[in-house]
């Protein structure tokens, strides 16, 4: 939604712009279509000249060109000139284009495609774990998910396999622990610790990461909040629920999405037609195709427009 230091995208008859957490503008919207913040820069797509990076005053770092190009993650972005390649924030390519699929960079590395399979490369484009997988995740804790022969296990930093592929699924770690499939039919969803053990059994048909020591989970089609342990600490009652931020989390009843805190009191009542997560004090929130922003106590600080 926006970077570290609060920056916020609007949209205004069409136009790109962006706030402060005040709600006030702080870049003017201008007739490109901006996305948001990531370490200082955001990438604006410019109508018949292509994608460039913008600066927090709104002036160009990276000129528009015609390519596709990522954000920037570890002062790197990926760009696409047939193969993928990375460039530095100057726009100067750094990794010269050669992988046929690439990822953002996290810890140190980044999940690039050689051919078919999956490996990492460090931020000099060297390959320091060699492609051996059908699909490489980003570097949490120290910790990746790999698949291989179809199923889904554990690597570390140095590419040894500490859990070996044995599930259909498994997420990125998020506070030590991942969520994992088991199987295919209902219910079939848990989470893994750092050694792969299954710490909270799987009897879930979706579940999302832990964030602010709660994880979002589906039982018996609808959606409530389990704590570490697999307890049930805000019930399973709506119809959606997102991950906890600034002490948050979006939830829908119905058709429309308010917020909860961790004790389950609805804190802003459901009124949007979608709702993002806090960030920085704010979530965007979208009614009738309109976007704004709202504070911790359900006010606007950006009134929606489109």
């Amino acid at each position: 939604m926006q970077d570290e230091d609060g920056l916020f995208r609007i949209t205004r008859d069409g136009k790109t712009g962006y706030i402060d957490r005040a709600g006030e503008i702080v870049i003017e919207p201008q007739p490109w279509v901006g996305h948001d913040f990531c370490e200082g820069v955001a990438a604006v797509d410019v109508p018949s000249a292509g994608r460039g990076f913008i600066d927090r005053t709104g002036a160009f770092v990276i000129d528009p060109r015609e390519r596709q190009a990522g954000a920037f993650s570890e002062g790197l972005a990926w760009i696409r000139l047939g193969w993928f390649g990375y460039m530095d924030r100057s726009g100067s390519t750094v990794i010269e284009p050669e992988f046929t699929w690439a990822e953002d960079f996290s810890e140190g590395m980044a999940s690039v495609q050689v051919q078919w399979l999956r490996g990492y490369i460090d931020h000099e484009g060297t390959i320091v774990i060699e492609p051996t997988f059908e699909e490489a995740g980003d570097f949490r804790q120290g910790l990746a998910r790999v698949a291989r022969g179809g199923c889904y296990g554990i690597i570390d930093r140095a590419g040894a396999m500490i859990v070996d592929p044995q599930f259909i699924w498994v997420s990125d770690f998020s506070e030590g622990l991942a969520c994992a499939q088991v199987g295919f039919h209902d219910a079939v969803r848990g989470f893994i610790d750092t050694a792969g053990e299954l710490v909270i059994e799987p009897r879930y048909s979706w579940v999302d990461g832990f964030s602010e020591g709660l994880a979002a989970v589906c039982w018996s089609e609808r959606f409530g909040y389990i704590d570490r342990t697999g307890t049930f600490v805000i019930e399973p009652v709506y119809q959606g629920a997102g991950a906890f931020s600034d002490g948050l989390a979006a939830v829908r009843v119905g058709l429309q999405h308010g917020y909860v805190d961790r004790n389950g009191a609805m804190v802003i009542p459901p009124r949007f037609d979608r709702a993002e997560a806090f960030r920085s004090g704010l979530a965007r929130v979208r009614v009738q195709h309109k976007e704004g922003y709202v504070d911790h106590t359900g006010e606007y600080v950006w009134e929606p427009t489109s």
